[in-house]
């Protein structure tokens, strides 16, 4: 059943059909010249203004420029381009352009001027990205117009479609250490007084689990009767490593306010202050496929990292402890990894070796963990998770016994703030 508003009788187009009619049926009954005179005036004008209205939008053409990308929780800026090669004037059109990710979806304006062929009209508004991030398809356009008396109103749609796409939010992280500055000169590397391999030598120290034989001053050791290893001056990497866990049962929560929306949103921000701080990026986000950023830096860079961030999904069944064991095998020693996932959809256990592993190669470990279970669940698999895993307090623990640095996030707090505050 339609219940759509019933087309109104009383308008300005029955009237004028009404007494045209009147005029023109009397005056020829009557014979009266005058009333027969008058309905033809009014004939006149009904196809005077016809005839206007249907060239109201003739040769017409709109554009729509706006910069492709923004974020989430971003102005835009649009514009509307009004051309014709009409030598009739187009005046008070009413516009209506739909925009998805905005708050009111539908953005209604009037062109206040008159233009023709001899001049453009641009129209500009701001709209606000409520939506969350990805491709949105911006249009059609609906044109509302009318004749000078208003008699016949026309309608158009112009099928001007733009896209446009919405990043997820990356915010400023002021307190978030991942490893200082890196070169400006060579972004990559820096040099620092820490132990390495290199040629300069700094002095002797105890023996360590991991330390390379080749690295025992003998001599020494005899003279003090304990394993002593010599300590070269080391070239810190300034790269940094980001892993993200989309596996289908890292996701809780629904619509807009979900894990996963958290989990990429700390990413995008991630990414920004190591590209900002002149480091190197790469991202590996683990799910049903892996998708690899490989190694970069500058912000074209960090525009092609948001770029995949923006079509990620939590999706697929895999083991994030084995593919993060393979693909840390690749880093370079004393770089940065940073490991954001669920806190329920991973094994401490089998996580345990590669951490070891990492730590012996002196690459950092931060690790951000999504508190999952303060979303709603989703899946029924979440519900044996859940009770299994061990509290956020017990992991953060064991993750800080490991060697790793440790945020935690849960819904609705502020990202920017919890990442200023390690094993908090």
């Amino acid at each position: 059943m339609n219940f759509s508003e019933p087309t109104p009788v009383l308008t300005k187009r029955n009237c004028l059909l009404f007494l045209t009619t009147l005029a023109l049926y009397a005056g020829y009954a009557r014979g009266n010249n005058a009333l027969f005179f008058l309905g033809e005036l009014l004939l006149v004008i009904l196809i005077v203004t016809y005839v206007n209205s249907a060239l109201l939008f003739q040769h017409l053409r709109i554009s729509r420029k706006h910069y492709p990308r923004t974020f989430e929780e971003q102005e835009i800026s649009i514009a509307l381009e009004f051309a014709t090669e009409s030598a009739v004037p187009h005046y008070l059109i009413e516009v209506a352009d739909r925009i998805p990710p905005s708050q009111h979806y539908k953005v209604h304006s009037i062109v206040p001027c008159c233009f023709d062929r001899t001049n453009l009209y641009q129209m500009e508004y701001k709209v606000k990205c409520v939506r969350k991030r990805g491709l949105y398809v911006l249009g059609p356009l609906e044109l509302q117009c009318a004749d000078p008396a208003g008699v016949f109103p026309r309608t158009l749609r112009i099928d001007a479609f733009t896209e446009l796409l919405v990043y997820p939010q990356a915010l400023d992280l002021k307190d978030f250490p991942i490893l200082g500055y890196g070169t400006l000169a060579n972004v990559g590397t820096e040099t620092t007084l820490d132990p390495g391999h290199s040629e300069e030598f700094m002095g002797l120290r105890d023996y360590q689990r991991g330390d390379s034989p080749r690295r025992i001053h003998w001599p020494s050791t005899a003279r003090h009767n304990r394993l002593l290893v010599k300590e070269f001056q080391e070239d810190v990497v300034t790269e940094v490593t980001i892993f993200l866990d989309l596996y289908r049962l890292s996701l809780t929560g629904f619509g807009d306010v979900t894990s996963v929306e958290y989990l990429i949103k700390t990413a995008a921000s991630v990414a920004k202050a190591a590209i900002e701080k002149s480091h190197l990026v790469q991202v590996f986000a683990l799910g049903k496929q892996v998708n690899h950023v490989p190694l970069g830096g500058g912000m074209q860079h960090l525009i092609t990292i948001l770029d995949h961030m923006t079509f990620y999904k939590a999706e697929g069944e895999g083991s994030f402890e084995d593919i993060f064991s393979q693909k840390v095998r690749h880093l370079r020693r004393r770089s940065t990894v940073i490991l954001i996932m669920s806190a329920t959809n991973f094994s401490l256990p089998r996580l345990r070796p590669t951490l070891h592993y990492l730590v012996i190669s002196r690459i950092k470990i931060i690790v951000v963990l999504i508190d999952d279970r303060s979303f709603l669940k989703i899946w029924e698999e979440q519900e044996r998770l859940h009770v299994k895993a061990p509290s956020m307090a017990e992991l953060k623990q064991l993750l800080v016994a490991e060697g790793c640095t440790v945020y935690t996030l849960a819904k609705r707090d502020k990202i920017e703030q919890r990442l200023g505050v390690p094993n908090a």
